[in-house]
């Protein structure tokens, strides 16, 4: 499950328009909405680097390096697009999380 916690900086955006921004995301990289999930914390104060977006993508280890790249380039792409900021103002950083490091629905999960 690809997860993205977002903070942006001097924005309050209304739900109406960070609402679609998920299933646009999960259609570009072909899975389904219920397998995606953005958390977006508008309004933050940011010191040292000043990017109007940071994000933290967690990823599983039993994706390929290539869907690792589609999905941090397609949510760069959403995320540019959805709030009118170039790219360069934007930074991504992906963690690969190990198989049994995530507890969902009270079960750790394993994947090969």
């Amino acid at each position: 499950m690809p997860i993205a916690i977002c903070t942006i900086k001097n924005k309050a955006i209304p739900n109406e328009v960070l609402e679609p921004l998920v299933s646009q995301w999960a259609d570009k990289i072909g899975v389904h909405i219920r397998d995606v999930s953005i958390t977006f914390v508008p309004d933050c104060i940011r010191f040292g680097q000043q990017y109007d977006i940071l994000c933290n993508l967690y990823l599983p280890s039993l994706w390929e390096k290539e869907n690792v790249n589609l999905v941090q380039h397609e949510l760069l792409v959403i995320l540019a697009d959805a709030f009118n900021i170039r790219a360069e103002n934007i930074f991504i950083i992906t963690n690969i999380v190990q198989s049994g490091n995530v507890v969902e629905n009270g079960k750790t999960v394993e994947w090969n």
